[in-house]
């Protein structure tokens, strides 16, 4: 294809820039620009067009005549466009005020002047009456300072040259000064090495001791050098402008360590969100910041931990539970199962007699997650987690790094937006930090039980979280996005509910005819001993001639056997155990057989051990009544684990399953509980649930006063909601790196 009728603005001066040569413009012929190599003094010819398409696509550079470029890039030399020239806005006393200083010009009003004198077709002579008529009129309507002189604006046509544009015309100010180091290369060292060894470390000196050890090294240095070779020791000046030069991130890292670095100055990266729901659940633990008491006698028990799952697609909340025992397979296996099945125990809980639950709006949330996302706690690295997820049909678990909380930002966000909400509001917070504490005493001060806590964790998830707009969704509710995204794509439920019979801690034992053993206690009964003589079984034993159980870690009194259809054999304990193994957790177990080997008994024994059950259970319930004297710490680290011993919260509700207590072990001790009265220290868990006024939870959620006035009546007490932890419906972004 032929191009004609094009012709590039190139003259004498310009020059071309191409593979690192330098080529000087020589002469036009016609169509044809040749140009001069300046050091191999090679002739170089092209047309218009391909110049221009050489320009295109970036192949060479042009540099117009009059103008500054760096030597080393090739790039003009500009001002910046927004910044105003003010080097001389103060001046001294009586000195004559400069027009680009005094009207803080930028290149774009210079560049307006030259315009409106140049569409005037006046000539710039410094006695030109014409022009200097027509730069005051321009001033005027302009309301400068000081109008520009024909001089000035010669200068400027001399910087922009016949291709005067804003950028050209702009301050250069900052362009000013020496850019050269000016100390010796010598000290420079010094100065490096002292603040890589002395600076970049965990233990940093603080900088007036690190110019000393400086200093101290300059002058170490100059007893080797002769008198007129001596260094000049650097100042403060010197000292600060070398820190500068290093990153933050990198001081932090050094400081600090690579976590606080990133999460204070890191690279942070918006992640694309699952376009389902429950393609993602992130789940994570963590202790409450508040102090729960005993229903029974007000005591101080301690920090429950509270385990969460959010749904990443919708930010709804997946799953809650609510316990004193640590992060475990139990806490995960009871979360889960929260998740998994319907939440109909919040119905139940509504219609409770003795303690109702006021809450408007129902949770929808359930069903399998297609991932789950956790971190590299212990709990979560086992192998009994990733069969747990292979039975329920979980068909992804990703293991976030540890110490890096941003790639699960949704859940930790999460967390600490319940705790601000929730904790931080009511009577025996612990707050954040013991800066935020201060002189609060949190032990002294509570008095909300683990079932308020329930049930206020239970109202805020449903009548606040999901009704409150969420900064990640674009202001959207958890609730509306998943209500309407759940038309979509519909979730998967478990179609068995039996299935979470298959879940369990797994552990090996040799089958023989006197059954199988767990720690020490016996599981046999006439099934299994049928079942250890069929060729099934024999197929099922490993080279070690064992076969492979499962059992509930909060309830020993049976173990399960996955046969090969899928139907679980259920084992009890044999007869000997079966009075000791009811409601009894593992830890229960291995605390009382430490218990008995402490006192010289027989840990294998079931007598011994029976007793031995006895005895803590009183030494853990006279430890509620009555804690020990001491640090206060130490008083409510005792009770807490005395709350875990009793079996305070550690079943988890889930589906119509509303006990969330351990059962107790003998007649004696249950009636004993049953004759507490919880009522006369907590009044407040009578409060009547209100009528039902037809309000469509879909449309509708309470007001923020009326939610905070439930609350008020879950606590017991007027709760003022300060600036720290207001129900701010957009506080619960996404953490910007939000780890």
């Amino acid at each position: 294809m032929k191009h004609t009728n094009f012709r590039l603005d190139v003259g004498v001066g310009y020059r071309l820039i191409s593979n690192g040569e330098s080529f000087e413009f020589r002469e036009r012929r016609h169509s044809k620009l040749d140009w001069v190599g300046e050091r191999s003094r090679e002739l170089f010819t092209v047309t218009d067009m391909e110049l221009y398409q050489m320009l295109s696509a970036g192949s060479c550079t042009l540099q117009l005549p009059g103008l500054d470029y760096d030597p080393e890039t090739d790039l003009e030399i500009t001002g910046d466009a927004a910044r105003s020239d003010g080097s001389h806005a103060n001046p001294m006393f009586g000195r004559k005020k400069r027009v680009d200083s005094a009207n803080r010009l930028k290149g774009a009003d210079r560049l307006h002047y030259l315009q409106r004198v140049r569409d005037a077709g006046l000539h710039l002579s410094p006695t030109s009456k014409a022009a200097a008529d027509l730069l005051e009129q321009i001033r005027q309507e302009r309301g400068d300072v000081v109008a520009p002189s024909c001089s000035t604006l010669r200068r400027w046509l001399l910087r922009g040259n016949k291709h005067a544009t804003a950028p050209r015309l702009s301050s250069r100010q900052h362009l000013k000064g020496n850019r050269n180091p000016r100390l010796h290369p010598e000290v420079q060292k010094i100065i490096e090495n002292e603040i890589t060894e002395k600076f970049l470390c965990p233990a940093p000196l603080p900088k007036l001791q690190l110019l000393r050890h400086i200093q101290h090294r300059v002058n170490e240095t100059n007893k080797s050098r002769k008198p007129d070779e001596q260094l000049d020791q650097p100042g403060e000046k010197a000292l600060r402008n070398a820190i500068m030069r290093i990153s933050r991130f990198d001081i932090l890292e050094a400081q600090l360590g690579p976590t606080i670095a990133f999460a204070k100055e890191g690279l942070t990266m918006e992640l694309p969100d699952p376009e389902a729901p429950l393609d993602r659940v992130e789940i994570d633990h963590t202790v409450f910041d508040l102090i729960v008491v005993d229903e029974e006698n007000g005591l101080p028990l301690g920090r429950p931990t509270i385990a969460v799952g959010i749904d990443r697609c919708t930010r709804m909340p997946y799953a809650v539970h609510v316990s004193f025992e640590p992060p475990s397979l139990l806490t995960v296996m009871e979360l889960l199962k929260n998740g998994l099945l319907y939440k109909d125990y919040v119905e139940l809980m509504r219609g409770d007699p003795q303690s109702p639950w006021n809450i408007k709006n129902d949770w929808p949330v359930g069903g399998i997650p297609k991932c789950l996302v956790v971190d590299l706690a212990r709990e979560n690295m086992s192998q009994d987690v990733r069969d747990l997820a292979f039975k329920l049909h979980i068909s992804e678990i990703h293991f976030m790094p540890g110490r890096k909380a941003w790639y699960k930002g949704g859940v930790e966000r999460f967390i600490g937006t319940a705790n601000r909400q929730i904790a931080h509001s009511a009577p025996g917070t612990t707050f954040s930090n013991i800066l935020q504490r201060g002189d609060y005493d949190s032990a002294n001060r509570a008095v909300v039980t683990l079932k308020d806590l329930l049930h206020a964790v239970h109202k805020w998830l449903i009548d606040v979280y999901q009704m409150t707009p969420h900064k990640g969704l674009n202001k959207e509710t958890p609730r509306s996005k998943w209500n309407r995204l759940i038309e979509v794509y519909p979730v998967t439920i478990l179609t068995d509910r039996r299935e979470l019979d298959q879940i369990g801690r797994r552990e090996r034992s040799a089958l023989r005819r006197s059954g199988i053993s767990l720690h020490n206690i016996k599981y046999n009964s006439k099934e299994l001993d049928i079942y250890r003589l069929s060729p099934e079984c024999a197929k099922i034993r490993g080279d070690d001639n064992r076969v492979e159980f499962l059992y509930d870690p909060k309830d020993l009194s049976e173990v399960r056997i996955v046969k090969h259809d899928g139907t679980i054999m259920r084992i009890p304990a044999v007869p000997k155990w079966a009075a000791y193994v009811p409601g009894l957790s593992i830890w229960q177990h291995l605390t009382i057989q430490v218990f008995v080997n402490k006192n010289g008994r027989q840990a294998e024994l079931a007598d011994q051990l029976l007793k031995a059950k006895v005895e803590l259970y009183e030494i853990m319930r006279s430890r509620l009544s009555q804690p020990k004297k001491g640090k206060k710490t130490g008083s409510i680290a005792g009770t807490k684990k005395a709350a875990r011993f009793v079996g305070k919260g550690r079943s988890s509700y889930s589906g119509s399953d509303t006990a969330v207590d351990a059962k107790d072990w003998d007649a004696p001790q249950q009636a004993a509980n049953d004759a507490g009265d919880s009522s006369a220290v907590f009044p407040f868990q009578n409060v009547e649930p209100e009528e039902d006024e037809g309000i469509d939870p879909y449309l509708d959620c309470q007001t923020e006063s009326e939610i905070i006035s439930d609350i008020n009546k879950v606590f017991g007490r007027r709760i003022e909601f300060s600036d720290e932890c207001d129900f701010d419906p957009y506080n619960d972004g996404e953490a910007d790196g939000d780890t």
